[in-house]
């Protein structure tokens, strides 16, 4: 809707998909079994398709601003980054039990990928990794701190922070468990 009534439509889309993700710059991502279509939300044009292999095992997200999306099927674990016109495959590898599960609000080029009770860490500038125990619980936006659980998450024995930086700043036992 352009004049925030409701009530002027700009466009519409036929929904047989598996989300509706917003970007920055006016532009929305629609998730299907096998593409993910990005649209110019003011004109309604169909801006370029990403074509991807859906399996059971599918896991998306996209970067805050939505420079960024990552998309895992099967073992592989790809990563895009996304322009007004096209996008390019910025990094692909093999990763059987890996999940991407956020990119960092403050370190937008930071996805966090869970494997398993342990979260690699990607900086998608340099294609390299960091990895901690224990899988992210929750992203504080504006100090970018991330609370973690520890590797025997159903315990939920052990909570750890780190800072912007993966430093553990914090570490809380519960010993009523």
């Amino acid at each position: 809707y352009k004049d925030n009534t409701f009530s002027t439509v700009i466009s519409e889309f036929v929904n047989n998909s598996s989300g509706f993700y917003l970007m920055e710059n006016d532009k929305l991502i629609i998730g299907k079994n096998d593409n993910f279509d990005v649209f110019d939300i003011a004109t309604g044009n169909l801006l370029y398709t990403i074509p991807v292999n859906h399996s059971n095992e599918s896991s998306f997200t996209l970067s805050e601003g939505g420079k960024y999306m990552a998309y895992k099927s099967g073992y592989e674990v790809k990563i895009y980054e996304l322009n007004n016109t096209s996008y390019s495959l910025k990094y692909s590898y093999s990763g059987q039990n890996d999940y991407p599960v956020a990119f960092s609000h403050l370190n937008k080029s930071h996805l966090f990928i869970r494997n398993n009770y342990k979260t690699k860490i990607l900086d998608i500038e340099i294609t390299e990794f960091k990895n901690l125990d224990g899988v992210p619980a929750s992203f504080d936006m504006f100090t970018g701190n991330i609370i973690f659980s520890d590797s025997d998450y159903w315990s939920s024995t052990k909570y750890a922070v780190y800072n912007s930086n993966y430093e553990k700043i914090y570490e809380m036992k519960n010993s009523n468990m």
